[in-house]
């Protein structure tokens, strides 16, 4: 699971046409990060989720610590005034399936994740058995 940090702010000072390309090139340098048999999602709002089947969790963490730091990396800047915008930030809760998991249970252990990512300050990666603070 990943959340855009504080994209309500980011959205309000900057506009609804800026927020949502934040969240179109967000969704796009996922697609690219993930490749394969991966499932990189819009979950809602800012959320995004990447279902990996074929990956473990340390693979999985050095998938989301590559997404993590390319949207860290974007640069923004508003056409109509050339102003270079703040750099955008994500925190990321990742979890793995475990025999007997539904699909519930697993995005549950991964949102928790995600929580666990934002109540420690947001802007880094928490994982469910391993915490990789970024």
């Amino acid at each position: 699971m990943l959340d855009i940090d504080h994209f309500k702010q980011f959205n309000d000072n900057f506009g609804h046409m800026i927020g949502d390309e934040v969240i179109r090139r967000v969704g796009l340098i996922m697609k690219d990060a993930v490749g394969g048999e991966a499932f990189p999602a819009r979950f809602g709002g800012e959320e995004f989720t990447v279902l990996l089947p074929t990956t473990d969790i340390n693979n999985a963490l050095t998938v989301a610590e590559s997404i993590h730091q390319s949207i860290g990396n974007m640069v923004l800047v508003k056409r109509s005034t050339k102003e270079k915008l703040p750099s955008i930030s994500v925190s990321v809760g990742a979890a793995s399936f475990h025999q007997g998991d539904s699909f519930e249970t697993l995005l549950e252990r991964a949102d928790q994740a995600l929580y666990q990512a934002k109540a420690e300050g947001r802007n880094r990666i928490v994982s469910e058995s391993i915490n990789s603070n970024l």
